[in-house]
């Protein structure tokens, strides 16, 4: 098996609910690119996560390229980067929502 492959699959095996959780909202709302990012606030509002948990779990996501952030401080937006859209596919047996 690919070395990169090995990786990846080690990067999904490791997401956990509320990452999914947060990649599976972004594929909903058709956030795949820059354009169509959702705002911080709109997600910790829609999946009832705190502020500093959801700065954590996206921290973390960006971290593994799963998503992108665009914008300035103050309004930040999150988009799904392919490499995310293929975790979440994976981790969710094909079903993009949980």
């Amino acid at each position: 098996m690919n070395e990169y492959k090995k990786y990846f699959e080690s990067i999904v095996e490791q997401l956990n609910a509320n990452d999914v959780s947060v990649l599976s909202y972004l594929y909903k709302q058709n956030a795949t690119d820059s354009i169509h990012s959702i705002k911080t606030l709109e997600i910790t509002d829609h999946l009832q996560i705190s502020r500093s948990g959801c700065s954590r779990i996206i921290n973390r996501l960006i971290a593994c390229n799963l998503v992108k952030m665009v914008g300035n401080a103050r309004n930040l937006g999150i988009y799904l980067t392919p490499f995310g859209c293929t975790a979440l596919d994976i981790r969710t047996n094909g079903e993009m929502t949980i």
